[in-house]
């Protein structure tokens, strides 16, 4: 796939499966917290991998 947000919503998908959140406050909390998960060496790995820069830059 040559989308990164494609693998950023797997990432979080994947994140709040784990969670299994029964209640909105459980599945806020989830989101939150699958969200901060995605860190920037994610982001450039992506990106990297979806050709759209170079790991050194």
């Amino acid at each position: 796939d040559f989308n990164p947000i494609e693998n950023c919503w797997s990432k979080v998908k994947q994140f709040l499966r784990s969670r299994a959140a029964r209640t909105y406050a459980e599945l806020d909390q989830a989101i939150t917290d699958a969200l901060a998960a995605v860190t920037n060496r994610d982001i450039i790995g992506w990106f990297t991998h979806c050709c759209y820069c170079s790991a050194s830059n």
